[in-house]
């Protein structure tokens, strides 16, 4: 078996998992391929991808597992052609219709896990922004937290009002942020005073000034919610300067990835043909909660059989 996996330090961990899955189920050979950074052109992508399989081939490759990167058309092509040399190939992190199968996260279920991790740190409701969106997270994000908009009983969210993307469609998964970059767009989006920022993509914080755009809102008490747990984020997070995440598992997507492979070539399907991974949610819990406080008069005379339970104990 032979991974090639994505380019970003996000996707180091893919190695481990990977490795180890290897070992546990005896494959003899488990080739791997970390590349150096992004590929300048989609062509230079092709050539690489091209070159690895090959020379992997030449070695009796049996089941190739890779990070889309080269675009959908090479893929299109390639993968039925590896398919018809006998090749097994599943895709991680990003799917391909063309690929026996795709391991890497729920997207709506990571973007519903957000809103309900937002709806935990401001139960009040309010208004929220959108910064650096990922299909199917932006719209699953939304559906979860407005679900509850017409309930009289329940908080209400409001995308905040502005099109401090600079896009023509600001609810739109295509909407892209041309001006600025996303630090622009949360810049844009903070004047408008949301309650919340929702960065859906971890580039947002990877940004050299992300720190200094923080501390410089400080006084709009905003809450941040981003995507991932890599160190530096949870750095952030100890700091404050981020109040909850919503992290990926790449080791994960080594792991599973390994064992899709080995369930095609020995049963002839995946378990699955998409494997979703789990997720983990990181939020910071208070050192002084508040006073607990119970409302006797809501168990009447119930409350003197806990008594005699109690003395009983």
């Amino acid at each position: 078996f032979g991974l090639i996996n994505g380019g970003s330090a996000f996707f180091a961990p893919v190695q481990e998992g990977w490795n180890q899955a290897c070992q546990e189920l005896s494959v003899a050979n488990c080739w791997f391929h970390q590349p150096t950074g992004d590929y300048d052109t989609v062509q230079d992508c092709a050539d690489t991808v091209n070159a690895i399989v090959q020379d992997w081939m030449n070695q009796g490759l049996q089941g190739l597992a890779l990070k889309p990167a080269c675009g959908s058309d090479y893929y299109a092509r390639r993968i039925p052609e590896w398919q018809a040399q006998g090749i097994v190939v599943v895709t991680l992190d990003s799917s391909h219709p063309a690929a026996a199968a795709y391991i890497g996260t729920d997207q709506e279920f990571l973007g519903r896990t957000m809103a309900r991790l937002l709806r935990q740190l401001r139960p009040e409701g309010g208004t929220y922004a959108m910064v650096a969106r990922k299909a199917g997270r932006d719209t699953a994000f939304m559906q979860e937290l407005e679900r509850y908009n017409h309930l009289d009983d329940r908080a209400h969210w409001y995308e905040v009002t502005g099109n401090y993307t600079l896009a023509e469609n600001v609810r739109s998964s295509s909407a892209v942020a041309p001006t600025g970059g996303f630090l622009g767009v949360m810049q844009r989006a903070a004047l408008l005073n949301p309650t919340a920022m929702i960065m859906f993509k971890q580039s947002p914080m990877r940004h050299e000034n992300y720190t200094s755009f923080v501390r410089q809102h400080a006084h709009r008490d905003i809450t941040y919610i981003g995507t991932d747990g890599a160190d530096y984020q949870l750095a952030y997070l100890h700091r404050r300067q981020v109040d909850g995440l919503v992290g990926q598992l790449p080791y994960e997507f080594g792991s599973q990835s390994a064992q899709a492979l080995w369930d095609i070539w020995t049963t002839g399907q995946p378990s699955s043909p998409v494997i979703s991974t789990n997720i983990v949610a990181y939020n910071l819990i208070p050192l002084e909660l508040p006073q607990l406080n119970v409302n006797q008069n809501l168990l009447h005379h119930w409350r003197y059989v806990g008594y005699v339970c109690f003395g009983i104990v």
